[in-house]
């Protein structure tokens, strides 16, 4: 997020303080300054269409037609959150398609998934699924569902149900495995596990604390009485799933505490 400005030589980082006391100051960059590309979070979507309501901003006097792409990542993106974002800024000219969630990690560099040319003309996919699957540790598809700025009936969630926004296809040279935390080996199709990923962004370890690095950085996949391969894996800690190529994250294994977004 740092390079990407120097590297186009164009561009504005902007203070997390600055995002929650005047979350707008963003949306008057991109208007005024016409950036095509930017990064943000579930927090800042929320936030935005919640200050944005409350304060009784007009839409329309931004034009945000010029967003080209907008990275929705740093943590869990609800398809709720990203349908009332739309919803609002509608009136900016903000097209449906140009909303796609990503994920990542430090430890791989920031970018594991997110968005690929393949998603030039459509949103990212959202998923409905059932709670009990998941609970089960399987996951099963009731419907794909497309939604559309102004219609939240397409995202609330049924009884026994869960929606769920894809974090994208894996990154290049990325790969993405689902593992069974406690035997170590790939889980089966339509089962969930913890995302694993390779790639060659993945640092060597955390400084100065080596066994943590090896438990997290040296992972390996089993497979039958031995090793998948002798190529070490990165734990994430999240778990999820992939269908259709599209990574699906469902909840952490390790505990974080988010505070102010």
């Amino acid at each position: 997020g740092v390079i990407y400005p120097l590297y186009h030589k164009k561009g504005a980082l902007m203070s997390p303080l600055d995002m929650i006391t005047n979350p707008f100051a963003l949306i008057e960059v991109i208007h005024r300054h016409r950036y095509e590309s930017v990064c943000l979070n579930n927090f800042l979507l929320e936030h935005l269409a919640n200050r944005g309501i409350k304060n009784g901003v007009d839409p329309a006097q931004y034009d945000l037609s010029c967003w080209k792409v907008m990275h929705c990542g740093g943590d869990y993106v609800y398809p709720k959150s990203v349908l009332k974002f739309q919803n609002f800024f509608k009136a900016s000219k903000l097209p449906l398609h140009r909303l796609s969630s990503s994920w990542g990690m430090a430890e791989a560099t920031c970018g594991v998934a997110g968005t690929s040319a393949r998603w030039n003309l459509h949103p990212a996919p959202v998923l409905r699924l059932c709670k009990k699957s998941l609970r089960e540790g399987k996951y099963k598809v009731i419907e794909k569902v497309d939604y559309e700025p102004g219609n939240m009936e397409h995202l609330k969630e049924g009884e026994g149900e869960l929606m769920l926004i894809s974090a994208g296809y894996p990154v290049y040279l990325t790969d993405i495995a689902i593992v069974n935390p406690e035997t170590m080996e790939r889980c089966e199709p339509g089962f969930q596990g913890e995302i694993w990923v390779r790639s060659p962004g993945v640092a060597r370890g955390y400084f100065g604390h080596p066994e943590k690095s090896r438990e997290t950085f040296m992972a390996q996949i089993r497979r039958g009485d031995g090793l998948e391969s002798e190529k070490p894996w990165l734990r994430s800690g999240d778990m999820g799933f992939i269908h259709e190529g599209l990574l699906y994250m469902t909840s952490r294994i390790k505990d974080i505490l988010i505070i102010q977004g």
